[in-house]
């Protein structure tokens, strides 16, 4: 049997402004981390611990250290959600879906058989609508972009997988859920799909 490989990106449409998101914060974040070290630094330096309660210097010394490395470390994650581009996959009956963070760091952040998939269509479509209204459905955005790419258009799939349903919306072009269709059921194209 013959492999079929298919690959698509989902560029950021906006990239200057998320690289500068992602520098703000990644700066915010240091300085959140500094400010942790110092505060530490100069608390053992100039305060005489012998006349501090256990309570004082939980508030005092540990309540400010522990807010700054929080701040660090949320600032850090928030950060790399700024600037991500979405790879998608198609690899003889598996659909496989990544982040790229700047461009450098890749996290796999889903994979699914196309025999999961229940539906596929149009992002914003009645069906959609209906689906997404469902009790125990998990929307997921896979793509950072507000509106699609140049060339691409906004698709969905609602997958069945390991018990959990979930509803994925893409950013990539007809070609890519054409291929995706082609491996799967004919019957998950949505009825009001143009």
């Amino acid at each position: 049997m013959q492999e079929i490989f298919y690959e698509e990106v989902s560029m950021l449409n906006k990239e200057k402004a998320g690289l500068r998101k992602y520098r703000l914060l990644k700066a915010f974040s240091i300085a959140s981390y500094v400010m942790a070290v110092l505060f530490a630094l100069l608390f053992f330096y100039f305060y005489n611990l012998e006349n501090f309660s256990l309570l004082a210097f939980i508030l005092s010394a540990l309540l400010p250290f522990a807010m700054f490395l929080f701040f660090g470390i949320a600032l850090g994650r928030i950060k790399n959600n700024m600037y991500v581009d979405y790879d998608y996959t198609f690899v003889t009956g598996s659909v496989r879906v990544s982040k790229v963070i700047r461009k450098i760091k890749r996290k796999n952040v889903l994979k699914f058989e196309t025999t999961e998939i229940v539906q596929l269509g149009k992002y914003g479509s009645e069906t959609y609508n209906k689906i997404e209204k469902t009790p125990g459905v998990k929307r997921m955005i896979l793509t950072s972009n507000q509106t699609p790419s140049e060339g691409n258009d906004f698709y969905y799939l609602q997958v069945d997988s390991e018990g959990t349903k979930k509803l994925l919306v893409f950013d990539c072009s007809e070609k890519f859920m054409a291929t995706i269709l082609r491996y799967s059921n004919k019957n998950i194209l949505e009825k009001d799909f143009k």
